[in-house]
């Protein structure tokens, strides 16, 4: 689909910009072009270096850029029966070169040791332990060796051909294409490649190369160098075409008589499981002979266009019978391919498990397993996690994931024992059964990181145990506070409960020597026949000495208040009781003791209202004394007091009723205020809130302070 070149992603043009520069002979740094875009910095310090070896690639006709310490030297013609056609790639170890074999008319690679490393005994003895080790390895996936030889005192082995490419260039290659997809998708994790990406990329990388020679149009030799051995190509290697919309990609195993096809989501994760399921037959094959590779990464696993996975380069292989010929502190091997224990010199089966693992997951997810930072490479691989495949790609199965994970191990317990449980894992992957792998559980994890960090894990233990020692420390000093709070409580509850005692015991002494009702003249009724029934009221025996003593109970109704931090239910209290004992001194005449007792219900009645302006019932109670305050001036003719008592009681009964409040204290008080305000010399008659009218009778007599009284209708004279 071609795009207006304004529509490009930003992504894109920043790449074709550097790839352009490379292109040139400049040499752009990747930190300046991470530096210059933020935005896209993750991106460029991941793909830019994969760029940097395409383009390398291109230029050198290799596989990677040129490395090692070979020095040009000029193309043999002949070694011995074996004309050479071409030079193929060269590096650290040895000169490839493309050869046909005269007397049986075919196709071979010989690789033979650069003539400055001839005076080294070491690397002449490694040169040729490679040959031997790879001689007694007869397997499929196992690039054949068929001979060795000498040419005017240069050693040489001479390898099969294999048309094919490496796992590095396909990395690249898909890498390439994939991060291009998710920064074009804009998704951080994109979606996994196409079923038929792997072995497409394999050979499209092969189909597009610009040969040297129509002759070796079909040819690709496994590189067997470690310096060189992502694959030697005969001319120059591209960019990675687009793949085209494939159909499904069949894979074999073993000797690819037979194959499994795949499409659908799943087919990438089967194929890829089922190439590396070769690799480890392989590898399992080559352990049972006693040798070890130590050198496994995706540049020595070597794809055909038949979807056979070979695995090549044994020039730094380990065997049973032969000497080591590292020097005391070398370390065999690519860095990041390494299991840890390299790094100390020692290695067994699951070395190589490990570096199959590694190699796997970087297939799986198409991310470096690790990314050097500052220099600090291999403190990565020795320190820091592998991270996740699924985190970096939802879309990898979670056995798939479970089973790089066991590979990949940082300890070698922890790994596959063998890569036979490895391959064994892998084709139960692939036939959809269950793997033998299990997923790590946290504490497992957790115990792992311990091992490997045991310098933080102790700190971190010490933190742990002062921490749980503050929380056994806080925990034991809340369940104190708690108990402590609970006896509080109980011991609260227990004054209340004294309290409440002390304010029953008090309310039944005012109801004993003052009950309700007991302002209020008893009625006795005398028939007289010439004047009719008179009803005489008889006044209540009350003396001095009870109400000074009820006074004096008034103080313990306050003290009490002020325990229970005024409480307004003992308030409330204090309040009628002072009401009831001004009603007492107002019967007694005591009307300047009544005065100040009503003063100071009153008082606390208002105190009240405030903090309840809604309770209607304080408002009735605030009326009805000032209704007896005024009373109590009425008495001792002071009448403006007295009306100014009785107009407040009656604005505020009267608000009541217009208010909506009409029940029967409302009403009854109210018009006792009216009566009141209205008849001054029923005014001066102390009149208990209580004592309401007996009935409709006009003349009933009543007794005040003077004596024997008829109502307001009661015949002049009497």
């Amino acid at each position: 689909m071609n795009e207006d070149n304004s529509e490009r992603d930003p992504f894109e043009e920043v790449a074709a910009e550097f790839t352009e520069r490379c292109r040139r002979g400049e040499k752009p740094s990747v930190e300046e072009y991470a530096l210059r875009h933020p935005d896209m910095a993750g991106d460029i310090r991941e793909l830019f270096p994969m760029i940097v070896d395409v383009e390398q690639a291109k230029t050198t006709g290799t596989g990677r850029p040129p490395v090692g310490p070979v020095s040009p030297q000029p193309t043999p013609q002949q070694l011995g029966d074996f004309r050479i056609i071409r030079e193929l790639g060269r590096g650290g170890m040895g000169i490839v070169y493309e050869a046909e074999q005269e007397s049986l008319g075919r196709r071979v690679a010989i690789k033979v040791l650069p003539s400055e490393y001839l005076s080294s005994e070491s690397r002449r003895e490694r040169f040729e332990r490679e040959a031997r080790t790879a001689a007694r390895l007869h397997h499929t996936n196992i690039v054949q060796i068929f001979g060795v030889g000498q040419h005017d005192g240069r050693p040489y082995f001479v390898m099969q051909y294999i048309r094919g490419v490496g796992l590095d260039a396909v990395f690249r290659c898909l890498a390439t294409r994939h991060m291009s997809t998710r920064s074009a998708n804009g998704q951080p994790n994109g979606p996994a490649p196409a079923g038929s990406d792997l072995i497409q990329a394999a050979r499209e990388l092969l189909g597009s190369r610009t040969l040297a020679s129509a002759a070796n149009d079909d040819v690709m030799l496994a590189e067997t160098d470690s310096a060189a051995s992502a694959t030697v190509r005969a001319g120059r290697t591209p960019v990675c075409p687009p793949v085209s919309s494939a159909g499904a990609t069949t894979v074999r195993v073993g000797d690819g008589s037979s194959g499994s096809s795949f499409s659908g989501p799943m087919s990438y994760w089967r194929n890829l499981a089922r190439l590396f399921a070769q690799a480890a037959d392989a590898l399992s094959f080559a352990h049972r002979q006693g040798v070890l590779h130590r050198d496994i990464k995706p540049a020595n696993l070597l794809l055909d266009s038949d979807g056979i996975l070979w695995v090549t380069d044994f020039g730094l292989a380990k065997t049973e019978d032969f000497a080591e010929l590292t020097q005391v502190g070398d370390v065999v091997g690519t860095l990041k391919y390494m299991a840890p224990e390299q790094h100390e010199r020692r290695s067994d089966e699951r070395s190589d498990v490990y570096g199959l693992g590694i190699s796997l997951y970087e297939l799986a997810t198409l991310r470096p397993a690790f990314v050097e930072k500052d220099g600090g490479g291999l403190k990565a691989i020795l320190s820091e996690p592998l991270f996740p495949p699924r985190r970096l790609c939802p879309d990898i199965p979670r056995d798939l994931e479970t089973i790089v994970l066991k590979a990949a191990a940082r300890e070698p317990q922890h790994r596959y024992s063998s890569a036979a449980e490895m391959r064994d894992d892998l084709l139960r992957f692939v036939s959809d059964l269950p793997i033998q792998a299990r997923r790590i559980s946290a504490p497992e994890r957790l115990l792992r990181w311990a091992r490997r960090n045991p310098a933080l894990a102790t700190a971190a233990g010490l933190i742990l145990i002062l921490l749980v020692s503050i929380a056994a420390i806080t925990s034991t000093a809340y369940f104190k506070v708690h108990k402590a709070n609970l006896v509080t409580h109980v011991q609260m509850e227990r004054a209340q409960a004294t309290a409440d005692l002390a304010v029953a015991a008090i309310d039944a002494i005012f109801e004993e020597f003052a009950p309700v009702g007991s302002a209020v003249s008893q009625e006795i009724s005398l028939d007289n026949s010439e004047e009719g029934t008179l009803i005489v009221k008889v006044p209540p025996v009350l003396s001095p000495e009870t109400a000074a003593f009820l006074r004096r109970m008034l103080s313990f109704y306050q003290e009490l208040a002020q325990q229970e931090g005024n409480a307004p239910a003992l308030l409330l209290k204090i309040a009628a009781a002072q009401r009831r004992v001004g009603d007492i001194y107002s019967l007694l005449g005591q009307y300047e003791a009544a005065r100040t007792a009503y003063e100071e219900s009153t008082a606390q009645y208002e105190r009240l209202h405030e903090a309840a302006p809604d309770d209607s019932h304080l408002e009735v109670s605030l009326a009805r004394v000032k209704i007896q305050l005024g009373q109590t001036f009425a008495s001792e003719d002071e009448m403006p007091k007295a009306e100014e008592q009785y107009e407040a009681a009656h604005r505020i009964l009267q608000s009541k009723l217009e208010g909506g409040s009409n029940s029967e204290d409302v009403r009854f008080e109210l018009a006792r205020a009216c009566y009141m305000l209205t008849n001054p010399m029923g005014a001066a008659m102390p009149i208990h809130p209580i004592e309401r009218p007996r009935d409709g009778r006009p003349d009933s007599v009543g007794r005040g302070p003077y004596g024997l009284q008829r109502g307001p209708g009661r015949p002049p004279g009497l």
